[in-house]
């Protein structure tokens, strides 16, 4: 099986998007591990963002800190996913669209299979 790396699942699905902090999160993979985040181009929000968040923890978060903040925010967007497939099922439900419902009924189970792993 192939395993992502944090920055790869970052980048690809983008859990943080919408969030306050979606700009400055983008930015972040493209610093190296270790390396200084106030080299990054910033704008000034940004920059405001993360001096409050380096002055709240002077600490560098661990990776299983950082892994659970990830898995909460890919839960969190799972759950919203969830919400609108149990409308589309009640919409293909009441229309009598027997082969949509069972669609949607896979892709929710899918996404509880999914919850079910970021929860373990």
């Amino acid at each position: 099986m192939n395993t992502m790396t944090l920055r790869e699942a970052l980048l690809k699905y983008r859990p943080h998007r919408g969030l306050a902090a979606a700009s400055l999160i983008d930015k972040l993979p493209s610093v190296a591990p270790g390396a200084d985040p106030w080299r990054l181009v910033l704008t000034g929000e940004e920059q405001q963002m993360l001096g409050r968040i380096l002055a709240e923890d002077d600490q560098v978060p661990s990776m299983a800190v950082v892994e659970r903040a990830s898995a909460a925010l890919v839960a969190k967007r799972l759950r919203a996913h969830e919400q609108r497939i149990t409308k589309e099922i009640a919409r293909a439900e009441a229309s009598g669209k027997s082969e949509a419902v069972s669609d949607w009924l896979f892709l929710k189970r899918l996404i509880r299979r999914a919850l079910d792993g970021l929860e373990k």
